[in-house]
C-alpha cells in the first residue's frame, strides 16, 4: 500500500490577513485593540491566539509555502514566542548602525 502524504491544511485569505496584521503590529507590542475589534471582530488577545493557532496548523507544511508566506510565518512565530515583549528584534528595519548626516539628510548606516 502506498504511503500518502499528509494533506496541507486549507488556510484562507482571512487567516493570512490575521497573520499579516499581527506581524505588522509586532514592533509595537502586538495588535492594537482599537484596530483588531472592528477589523476582525476579536480582541487583540483573541487575535493573537487565533494567529498562534494558524501558525501551529501551518507549521508542518511550511516547506510548501512560497518565500513571502514562509517569512511571514517565521516573523509571526518569533512574535508569539517572545510573548509580545521582545519587539526590537521583530522590527524589520531594526539593524545595528548609527545615524549619519549627508548633504543635510540623515541616513542610518
Amino acid at each position: 500500500m502506498l504511503k500518502q502524504r499528509p494533506v496541507a491544511p486549507v488556510i484562507d485569505g482571512i487567516d493570512w490577513e490575521i497573520v499579516e496584521f499581527v506581524v505588522r503590529w509586532a514592533p509595537f507590542g502586538g495588535p492594537d485593540p482599537e484596530e483588531a475589534l472592528p477589523r476582525f471582530g476579536m480582541t487583540s488577545e483573541q487575535l493573537s491566539a487565533r494567529c498562534a493557532h494558524i501558525v501551529a496548523r501551518v507549521g508542518r507544511f511550511e516547506s510548501r509555502l512560497d518565500g513571502h508566506r514562509r517569512a511571514l510565518l517565521g516573523r509571526a512565530r518569533q512574535f508569539l514566542e517572545s510573548g509580545g515583549t521582545d519587539i526590537a528584534t521583530l522590527d524589520p528595519m531594526a539593524r545595528p548602525g548609527r545615524w549619519v548626516a549627508r548633504r543635510g539628510v540623515w541616513h542610518w548606516q
